[in-house]
């Protein structure tokens, strides 16, 4: 059976749940098996919204279990009596996607031992595409969390290469899904994926808990507690994997030639050796610290020691920007890239909760910085406007009841 026919089954559904709490009145809660690529400790904006919403879900009588790609970078930490996902082995990655073997057998053991009501994908992932191949998964009812696009890139020729070969089962996971969510408008009509799937989509915005960062003792890494401490200039705080996408450079060079102002980029990736490189020639100095991977508490610490937090995205394979919803938590203002077909412009308010900027544009992104610096009053009204923006739209608990209602409708 080849990926384009697999056909839409009408699944058995168990239970019938009658409202928000869909999990309440019921002999069980509804089971939902969520499939993810990754997950906390190893960083990344969907990784920490799926930490911060299955137990968000707990609260409205959703079980989850997780199947995600073991992360041999980050050792598996302890189980201290919160959620474990189970970890499957990878032999490497190619092309960005984890390669493993055994993933199909793990979620065929999930659906045997844990019976879910739902199976909901957090795409992209091409693990995912096993459950195609798995007839007991496929009688089962799915919704794909639509986080991104596979888009092509300017930059990095390797998403568009593989993508004809991903095309066909991204086509029949979004035949066989009973829903898609999606976490922004613009994300929505600038999907060419999703164009004949509309009717199925449903815009839920991102949320994160902010309770998630909280500031921990003093840092044992000393780039993170001299400038915490020590530094007295205009503080910009960059976050995010060290990537292609990110316009990491583009900050560098922007900030290189601003008098008063230091920069902290958090995060680890395949473009540290060359943003390491580019500190050196462009000459900031000690002004541009690559922090490295931070942990939680760390985070927290330079949230709160930023003056503003920036997010130099280049391509709308940042589909949202979750970084910025943890500074905004905070009543920290923020400086992003306009990307169109991203769901930054839904997020920031230009002028009113940060400023947007051209992506790429290191004199427009420079200006942006110094009207941060030289206007702090400004500053301040934008991070709490920010604050009430992520109150009314951005946590964890208004995103999980939206989903929630979502699988409610499915299974019932």
């Amino acid at each position: 059976m080849t990926a384009s026919k697999i056909a839409e089954k009408r699944p058995h559904v168990n239970g019938n749940p009658t409202g928000p709490s869909i999990g309440k009145n019921k002999k069980r809660p509804v089971r939902v098996l969520h499939i993810g690529k990754y997950f906390p400790p190893s960083p990344g904006g969907i990784e920490n919204f799926t930490a911060d919403l299955i137990p968000a879900l707990a609260e409205l009588g959703v079980e989850s279990r997780a199947i995600v790609h073991d992360d041999p970078r980050f050792p598996k930490p302890p189980n201290a009596g919160g959620f474990s996902p189970e970890r499957v082995p990878c032999l490497g990655t190619f092309f960005f996607a984890p390669v493993s073997p055994g993933f199909p057998r793990a979620i065929s053991r999930a659906i045997n031992d844990f019976r879910p009501d739902l199976i909901y994908f957090h795409m992209p992932n091409v693990s995912a595409f096993w459950a195609l191949f798995l007839p007991r998964a496929r009688k089962i009812p799915w919704v794909l969390d639509w986080h991104s696009d596979v888009a092509p890139s300017k930059i990095d020729w390797r998403p568009a290469a593989a993508y004809p070969a991903y095309f066909p089962f991204e086509r029949a996971m979004l035949a066989k899904a009973r829903a898609v969510i999606i976490h922004s408008k613009p994300c929505l009509d600038h999907s060419r994926p999703l164009k004949k799937w509309r009717r199925k989509c449903r815009v839920i915005p991102l949320g994160i808990d902010p309770a998630r960062l909280a500031p921990g003792a003093h840092s044992k890494n000393p780039k993170i507690r001299i400038w915490t401490e020590k530094d007295p200039s205009f503080r910009v705080l960059a976050v995010g994997r060290l990537s292609y996408y990110k316009g990491h450079d583009t900050l560098i060079r922007a900030a290189a030639n601003l008098k008063g102002v230091s920069l902290v980029i958090a995060g680890d990736g395949e473009r540290f050796a060359a943003l390491a490189d580019l500190i050196r020639r462009m000459g900031p100095g000690d002004r541009a610290i690559l922090a490295g991977r931070v942990t939680n508490a760390e985070l927290a610490r330079l949230m709160d020691a930023c003056h503003c937090l920036c997010l130099p995205s280049l391509e709308r394979t940042e589909a949202f920007g979750v970084t910025l919803l943890e500074a905004m938590s905070r009543s920290k203002p923020v400086i992003a890239s306009d990307i169109q077909g991203s769901g930054i412009g839904f997020v920031v308010r230009h002028k009113e909760t940060g400023l947007l900027t051209r992506p790429g544009d290191e004199t427009e992104l420079a200006g942006a910085i110094r009207l941060m610096r030289d206007r702090p009053e400004m500053a301040r009204q934008m991070g709490e406007a920010g604050k009430k923006r992520f109150d009314a739209h951005f946590h964890i608990r208004a995103a999980a009841r939206k989903i929630a209602s979502v699988f409610e409708t499915i299974v019932s």
